[in-house]
């Protein structure tokens, strides 16, 4: 099952979490995902991102989005107003 709901990395290993409840130990669930259990310990702990495999595993998907930063979108505006300017 694939879930089309919007999840923030936050939510992702609060899922992993109850995965590792159902599984019974991180080294049981890092099995049956058929990943190290220390690659599963660097992504609960926010030092890697998850991969296809635990992504697969939860059922979910990964969504890239860009949005402009704020330093970007006012740089945009300076180099905007000076090109602008009329040449005489």
């Amino acid at each position: 099952m694939l879930i089309c709901a919007a999840m923030n990395r936050t939510e992702l290993i609060d899922r992993l979490y109850q995965e590792k409840r159902a599984a019974g130990s991180w080294k049981e669930l890092a099995r049956l995902i058929g990943i190290s259990q220390s690659y599963l310990s660097d992504i609960v702990n926010y030092r890697r991102d998850p991969g296809k495999r635990v992504l697969d595993h939860l059922g979910v998907c990964v969504k890239v989005q860009y949005v402009p930063s704020q330093n970007l979108t006012e740089r945009s505006k300076r180099n905007g107003a000076r090109n602008r300017k009329t040449v005489k």
